[in-house]
């Protein structure tokens, strides 16, 4: 390993940093979405929230989220506890003031998931840059030792091309994983927002068709 790092030139430095930091971020990213997953089902989740908003029973359905954890759960807590304050100050609620509180809650969430997801896309581009630059000095080098000394020192000649074929390597063998791990991890945000989306119109339809149907009773 040694020898093949010396091979490879000054750009050796910047791979050998690209490939700590890729591999540094794509554990990190894994386990922070490790994290991220709910303690129990999407579906379970939405289920039990639905049960507890029918018994209308505003309490438990924070409870469930507060257990569940994730950025779902997080960013609908939010939301009911918007409603359960206004339930209890006996003020009207629409859906653009539950909604608010679930889009600000969001934008704590979601930066929290995109984190150091542009550091990953970052190495994936100037990995195989870093890799071209050391082919092309290489190949300077290779050059150069033609013209100050011809074709006679075939072993000169066989370092310069070996370093332009290394780094170009190096930096394609940096930049395919990261590159497929920016996807996956890109798409799992893009799952979560629109899960996050999709459960809580679901969830906030419930609050406001018990409510309505609270004060129909009444009536």
């Amino acid at each position: 390993p040694i020898t093949y790092f010396k091979k490879m030139g000054i750009t050796a430095y910047p791979l050998a940093l690209c490939s700590i930091l890729m591999l540094t971020y794509i554990i990190e990213r894994a386990y922070a979405f490790y994290k991220a997953r709910s303690r129990i089902g999407t579906e379970q989740f939405v289920s039990q929230i639905t049960e507890a908003l029918r018994n209308d029973n505003i309490m438990e359905a924070v409870s469930i989220c507060e257990e569940a954890g994730g950025p779902l759960a997080n960013v609908l807590k939010a939301g009911l506890l918007r409603y359960s304050q206004a339930m209890i100050e006996d003020k009207e609620i629409t859906k653009e003031d539950i909604q608010e509180a679930i889009e600000e809650a969001g934008l704590l969430e979601i930066p929290q998931l995109e984190r150091n997801l542009a550091v990953l896309g970052t190495i994936a581009v100037i990995a195989p840059l870093l890799g071209l630059l050391g082919t092309v000095t290489g190949m300077i080098k290779s050059f150069t030792t033609i013209a100050l000394e011809g074709t006679g020192d075939p072993q000169q000649l066989a370092g310069g091309i070996s370093e332009a074929l290394l780094t170009t390597a190096t930096g394609l063998t940096i930049a395919i994983p990261t590159m497929v791990a920016y996807n996956y991890f890109d798409a799992r945000v893009s799952r979560f927002v629109l899960e996050i989306q999709q459960v809580s119109t679901e969830i906030i339809n419930s609050l406001l068709l018990g409510r309505s149907g609270g004060g129909s009773a009444e009536a």
